[in-house]
């Protein structure tokens, strides 16, 4: 038997055990309905069993019991509420007679925990009465909450009623506040089987759901985020025409998308979404097959009112286009046949960066429509991809011109194509002042950091399980979202489940908890709140590089030939990514560099190193530029192909800048993508490795004018010429780096170290010569505090062997993982298996103790404040990160009031707002400083 009103959200349903009742000769069974059930109808679920024990009948049957007064209406003032504010409604009801009655009510979060509760006593009158209730939670910890209001008379239930009301901004403020780690949420599941998934994946380590329905997402006590609802954004479409079907110039789809936009988020506001996608993969142009857009009026109209506002004249157009047309009316996009085997690209060139800017103004104006609404929620992309001719995705637009500040891009961590080693473009120019000052709205004081939740999950290996959420939490993601809590795809036999139907784990998810405990048990936070090392090895991004190596390819659909020997189109990616290895595998880091920010001000004097991966096309004003960082003293290194054309894709004329920065010229020989041999003979600017042959790919015939040649390709083309210039040194390799190779790496080491980047923090073999592989270092500091991360590629290594890693000076070495001392030291040796990461603090004190004091006694439904600090001798402690866990009197942690906190100084003053159903007894606080592994904890009772 059950009460009609049987579900309590702060305590066990209202149902009694089973009970067996006999039957009576004339068929008939009789039983008591129990006192302890409330007013109002009771469910009876009934089985008629035989004398075996077999059920051979049964039903369920509403039995109506008198109810002294009756709740009509349970309404709110409002859906949602600011932090501070109470939650206010009011209650309707009616009573047959006059009687003495108490309304009960409370608020209860979606843990379960009572934060706020009111009682009112009061006589009522025959008829309709009307309650006020306001009820305020001290500090909420979830968006979502209950006002769950029942009436009493002569201390038993009549009635009640439940209403949800939400606090948005717990959401956003929770994400900001630490490492968030998502999941793709249960599709086609009952929303009591969405429960029990929740349940399973907090479990896991994962305290956020998404894409789908919110209210579900915030029943578990979860995070959430999602995507706005279709707006036409995901074209994965062909067709002959080139006309897009939803042209982002056309008026009514422009109104269409922007009212869309609107619609999302008034319906998802209330919910306090994290982030929210303009769509699941969006894409201006399908990824799988070249789809050259848009040729539609709108955009051809568009198209050259652009050009007008680029170009004074229509004469000026055709002297850089080399064109003749006799009216600006004439002029339409230019398609690739219309250019390949040309020497001018610029009709093509603008017209792809025109299409580029038409999507980026599309998703700055669908993210300004959502902001109408909902200001305070980021939005942002998810999946892109890459760069390719068609797509839209210019790194440094996407990050600085559309107001984006959010997304979920698949990584370098997941994607092993240099097409796709795309977030670290992301993490290049999303903390830009150019981007932070596009995602700045009216009132907004503190412009939030980007979150970039990187998508991971579909590779099952115990490695990649590890290896993914460290490297993005490494790469300033903030958090990572897994694909998925119970996604399969059956006609393809492929299973991407972290929780099986049976709601045990699936093998990879138990991979998943062991790599997550580490990352949300503080090791997250720490990188959050820490600076992680500023590079001083930069990359130029030049997307006219990749438009203009498309027209020099014979490659004829987006996805680029990445295998050794591609031509110019697949060597393009491959430059920068081989580059960016050569850094890691020195134990150095890197950044992108967008040519608007070099124009601007004196940014490269922050930079002792710049590399032109691929750089066929640049502009004049950029060319100055580079020119001046050299002659002031910089390093900078070409390779391949570069600075042929201006930034249009026309040519230069006569020596142009490859002579101007390297000191040689082209002799119009064709480009060689092949297999080639060169021999080092000679020696300069600190480059020596005289006697080294190397088996590479790529050449070009070229002439040095100025500089020294010190190796030769087997066929007589200098290789890799060396020229000092005013205070400084071009280098350019006439020749592409290859993904790994011993001699590369010293070459690459040598150019660093001329530009004054030593290596200071090392990992070295300690058996011999041979480098070690795939340590990649990220390093952390604040104030006097450094730690060390070395990462390891499972992709790209396959040993196990002893390294030793060297910090550059003594200091008090911890093994943060391990939490373990390893003495004042400067160097130490781990065994660090492929897809691990080792992680190391440097602090100049040793950490004897950390102490907890609390009151001795807290009342149920008060804020407790718990105080900790660390000991560290006479040291003055820097700020250090705190885990903090709250056992309940049966032992268990209490997953509510977990977190970890910076503990400036270290010392923490962290108050926690206990529940008025927490459980009385004899509870502790455990804290434990997160670089060190030193705990302590202190108890308390809850009366």
């Amino acid at each position: 038997m059950r009460s009609g009103r049987e579900i309590r959200f702060d305590g066990p349903t209202l149902r009694q055990a089973p009970v067996t009742v006999p039957v009576a000769a004339d068929g008939t069974a009789t039983l008591a309905l129990p006192e302890t059930l409330p007013a109002g109808t009771v469910l009876v679920d009934a089985m008629a069993l035989n004398q075996a024990g077999e059920v051979i009948a049964w039903g369920s049957f509403p039995v109506a019991r008198p109810q002294a007064v009756r709740i009509s209406a349970l309404e709110t003032a409002s859906e949602s509420y600011r932090i501070g504010e109470p939650a206010q409604a009011t209650l309707r009801c009616a009573a047959d007679a006059s009687v003495d009655a108490v309304v009960e009510a409370r608020l209860i979060d979606a843990f379960g925990r009572v934060v706020g509760r009111q009682s009112i006593s009061r006589r009522l009158s025959r008829g309709e009465s009307r309650f006020t209730l306001a009820l305020r939670p001290a500090r909420p910890l979830t968006v979502l909450h209950r006002i769950f209001a029942r009436i009493l008379v002569g201390g038993k239930e009549q009635d009640s009623r439940w209403v949800a009301v939400t606090w948005p901004k717990v959401g956003p403020a929770r994400a900001v506040a630490d490492f968030v780690a998502t999941t793709w949420a249960p599709g086609m599941s009952h929303p009591l089987e969405l429960e029990y998934y929740g349940e399973r994946t907090r479990d896991l380590g994962l305290n956020s759901e998404f894409a789908i329905n919110p209210h579900m997402i915030a029943e578990h006590a979860m995070l959430a985020g999602g995507y706005m609802r279709g707006i036409g954004f995901r074209e994965t479409g062909w067709n002959e025409t080139g006309v897009r079907p939803t042209c982002l110039s056309d008026p009514a789809v422009i109104e269409a998308y922007r009212q869309t936009a609107r619609e999302s988020a008034t319906n998802q506001r209330p919910y306090g979404f994290f982030g929210v996608g303009i769509a699941d993969e969006a894409f201006l142009t399908s990824r799988h097959r070249r789809y050259e857009v848009c040729f539609s009026e709108h955009c051809q109209a568009r198209y050259r009112r652009w050009l007008r506002a680029r170009y004074p004249s229509l004469e000026a157009l055709n002297a850089r286009w080399g064109t003749a047309y006799r009216s600006w009316e004439e002029i339409r996009g230019a398609r690739t046949e219309e250019v390949r085997g040309k020497e001018n690209y610029a009709p093509f060139v603008e017209f792809r960066t025109f299409m580029t800017d038409v999507w980026v103004e599309a998703c700055r104006d669908v993210t300004a429509a959502y902001h109408e609404v909902a200001p305070e929620t980021p939005t942002g992309h998810t999946n892109t991809f890459g760069a390719d001719p068609f797509n839209g995705n210019d790194y440094w637009k996407l990050a600085t011109a559309t107001g984006f500040g959010w997304g979920q891009e698949y990584s370098e961590a997941i994607k092993r194509s240099a097409h796709k080693a795309i977030f670290d473009l992301w993490r290049s120019f999303v903390e830009t002042p150019q981007a932070r000052e596009s995602r700045r709205r009216p009132g907004m004081r503190d412009v939030p950091p980007f979150h970039n939740y990187g998508w991971i999950g579909y590779d099952h290996r115990v490695e990649a399980a590890h290896y993914e959420p460290w490297w993005l939490a490494l790469h300033g993601a903030r958090g990572v979202s897994y694909y998925a809590t119970n996604a399969v795809d059956s006609g393809r036999g492929v299973s991407w489940a972290l929780i099986h139907p049976t709601l045990s784990d699936t093998g990879y998810g138990q991979a998943v908890k062991e790599a997550l405990r580490d990352l949300r048990a503080g090791c997250g936070k720490l990188f959050l709140e820490y600076q992680r090392e500023e590079p001083r090895i930069a990359l130029l991004w030049s997307y006219p590089s990749m438009l203009v190596s498309w027209c020099e390819s014979t490659w004829t659909e987006p996805e680029p030939n990445e295998r050794d020997g591609t031509d110019s189109y697949g060597s393009y990616f491959r430059s920068a990514l081989h580059f960016r290895q050569h850094v890691n595998e020195l134990q150095h880091d890197y950044i992108y560099l967008a040519p608007d920010q070099i124009l601007e001000g004196n940014l490269l004097e922050r930079y002792p190193v710049l590399y032109l991966p691929f750089t066929i096309a640049e502009s004049e004003a950029l060319v100055q530029k580079l020119d001046a960082y050299v002659q002031n003293g910089g390093v900078l290194v070409g390779d391949l192909r570069c600075l042929r054309t201006d930034e249009c894709g026309k040519p230069y004329a006569g020596p142009g800048p490859l002579r101007q920065l390297f000191g040689v010229e082209r002799t119009g020989g064709q480009v060689e993508y092949g297999p080639t041999t060169l021999q080092v003979t000679e020696a300069a600017a600190g480059i020596d490795l005289r006697g080294k042959e190397l088996s590479l790919y790529g050449r070009e015939s070229l002439r040095v004018v100025e500089g020294k040649p010190l190796a030769r390709h087997a066929t007589g083309e200098p290789a890799l010429i060396v020229r000092p210039h005013g205070k400084g040194v071009a280098i350019y390799l006439n020749f592409s780096l290859p993904e790994y190779d011993v001699t590369t790496r010293e070459l690459v080491r040598q150019i660093l170290a001329r530009a004054g980047i030593q290596r200071d923090i090392v990992a070295e073999n300690p058996g011999g010569e041979t480098p070690p592989r795939c340590y990649e270092r990220n390093t952390f500091s604040r104030g006097p505090i450094a730690v060390h991360a070395f990462i390891r590629d499972h992709r790209r290594c396959t040993d196990s062997d002893p390294v030793r890693f060297r910090f550059g000076k003594p200091a008090h070495l911890y093994d943060v993982r391990a939490g373990r001392y390893l003495g004042h030291v400067a160097e130490t040796q781990a065994v660090v298996p492929p897809g691990q990461t080792a992680l190391y603090a440097c602090l100049p004190y040793q950490v004897t103790k950390v102490t907890v004091t609390l009151p001795s006694k807290v009342r149920g439904g008060s804020v407790l404040t718990a105080r900790a600090s660390i000991s560290a001798g006479e040291a003055r402690p820097g700020d250090h990160i705190f885990h903090i866990q709250v056992i309940d009197p049966a032992g268990n942690e209490v997953r509510a009031y977990t977190t970890n906190a910076l503990a400036p100084g270290g010392q923490l003053d962290l108050p926690l707002s206990f529940a008025w159903n927490d459980p009385p007894g004899a509870w502790e606080v455990v804290v434990r400083d997160v670089l060190t592994g030193v705990s302590g904890e202190a108890g308390f009772t809850l009366e």
